[in-house]
């Protein structure tokens, strides 16, 4: 079962409760200090294993769980929540968040620029170790 090994540490996860504590679920490492609107955090090296165990403690009883992102995680960690929570209905309203994303906070701005700055870097790099072969 993938939940017992180290999994998913390029995935991160907001739990967006309709009442209490926002909950953001984030690879080992991660400064979710850092993050606007998060009231706690679990940082490790099992996405899977920390988004279950958040959604158990978050939405206890029968509930409904709407996830977005779905063109994103991939099937495998919707496949364990539907394993291990069974009685949590899952939703896919996709559509509602879709717009949002386009808006970005200056903050978002500055780290795709250092982020194209960095992979501008390694690029370069790579064509300097080509071209010396």
């Amino acid at each position: 079962m993938r939940t017992e090994a180290v999994s998913g540490l390029g995935y991160s996860a907001l739990l967006v409760p309709s009442e209490g504590e926002t909950t953001l679920i984030a690879p080992l490492g991660y400064q979710a200090d850092s993050v606007v609107g998060v009231g706690k955090s679990k940082t490790s090296t099992n996405f899977g294993l920390d988004l279950i165990s958040s959604l158990r403690d978050s939405f206890e009883g029968n509930s409904r769980l709407a996830l977005v992102g779905s063109d994103i995680l991939p099937a495998a960690y919707f496949d364990e929540v539907n394993r291990s929570l069974t009685q949590l209905s899952l939703e896919f309203p996709d559509d509602i968040i879709a717009d949002q994303r386009m808006i970005k906070s200056e903050n978002e701005i500055g780290l795709s620029r250092e982020a194209s700055r960095i992979a501008d870097k390694a690029v370069w790099a790579a064509v300097y170790a080509i071209r010396r072969l």
